[in-house]
């Protein structure tokens, strides 16, 4: 199967969406420690919910629409090498961080990011393999996936006080059907059609607006959870995968920063929790005053606690990625 060119629309969602991530933190992890609740009225707290809304999941999307522009194998060969291939640059980081984390807070627990994204690209990859062998069309393929989603989920829920939470095996259920949008996303070659119609794009701001309203502040418990999922998070990757392709050539120092901060975004989802910023005073003030004054300071204190830690964890990437060793056991790269 042929190789799709990769272009810099990846490294700038990707970059995007770990500096929101931090910068959602930042404010996550302050406001805790006050006890600020986030679900209230007005506009306190909603930079995190909003980045919450989408963010995570925007990274099994790219992490399917990576799969989708590299050529796959139709035999069980070159899929077991392909999940090979995963446990390195995915499980072996997630041991080392693991065990630096027990040997400084004793916490043994691997970044559940790592392992979700392990099974559900583990589980992905033998699906379509088997998908592939009987010769089934894309749509079928489509529709394979969702069973097994379907399925996943229908499991997780039923035995749910019987799997092991540390497996991560219902957020994996949850997290299935992005990885699949994102691989058919490119053999579909959705970006095309979206330029070529673009009542797509005002379609899922629309849809965005309105799920995300409902889900943070009137409805509650599962119907909030799905809402969010499969409503407003597509609808808000759909918006920024546009975005991303409007602005991908475009250059500055800026835009240079940020597909930069995308190809190293494992290094910083690792190291940043480290260096976590928890600035209380200034969330407690952030939370008293009026909304829209509120509003544009959680993005200016996000931002401003975020940047210097991204610097620190690219810092300590460059130096760590001297040692062939190191930059195996940290970040899967020989």
């Amino acid at each position: 199967m042929k190789v799709i060119e990769r272009d810099n629309s990846v490294d700038l969602l990707k970059g995007f969406a770990i500096i929101l991530l931090v910068a959602s933190h930042v404010l996550q992890f302050s406001a805790q420690e006050i006890d600020i609740c986030y679900v209230i009225p007005g506009c306190s707290g909603i930079v995190e919910l909003w980045a919450r809304s989408f963010n995570m999941p925007l990274f099994f999307f790219l992490s399917g629409l990576l799969i989708g522009l590299k050529s796959t194998s139709d035999t069980w060969v070159g899929t077991g090498k392909a999940i090979f291939h995963k446990m390195r640059t995915l499980l072996l980081p997630g041991v080392t961080f693991m065990l630096f984390r027990y040997m400084l807070h004793g916490v043994w627990e691997m970044e559940w990011f790592l392992k979700v994204l392990f099974l559900i690209i583990t589980i992905f990859l033998c699906v379509r393999l088997i998908a592939q062998k009987l010769s089934l069309g894309t749509w079928w393929e489509i529709l394979v996936h969702a069973v097994v989603f379907v399925l996943w989920l229908g499991i997780s829920y039923i035995w749910k006080g019987e799997i092991p939470n540390h497996l991560g095996f219902h957020r994996s259920a949850v997290s299935y059907p992005y990885l699949v949008m994102g691989y058919y996303f490119t053999r579909l070659k959705a970006m095309e059609y979206m330029q070529k119609h673009h009542w797509v794009v005002s379609l899922s701001i629309f849809l965005y607006m309105g799920a995300f309203y409902l889900s943070s502040y009137v409805l509650t418990g599962r119907g909030a959870t799905y809402l969010n999922a499969y409503i407003a998070a597509p609808s808000a990757i759909l918006v920024c995968c546009q975005t991303a392709n409007a602005i991908k050539d475009k250059s500055g120092r800026f835009f240079t920063a940020l597909k930069y901060c995308g190809k190293h975004s494992l290094a910083i989802y690792l190291i940043h929790m480290y260096f976590m910023v928890y600035c209380t005073a200034a969330v407690a003030y952030i939370n008293s005053v009026p909304a829209s004054f509120s509003l544009l300071l959680q993005v200016v204190f996000g931002l401003v606690g975020a940047i210097p830690i991204v610097a620190i964890c690219l810092a300590i990437e460059y130096v760590l990625a001297q040692s062939k060793a190191l930059n195996l056991l940290c970040f899967g790269k020989k």
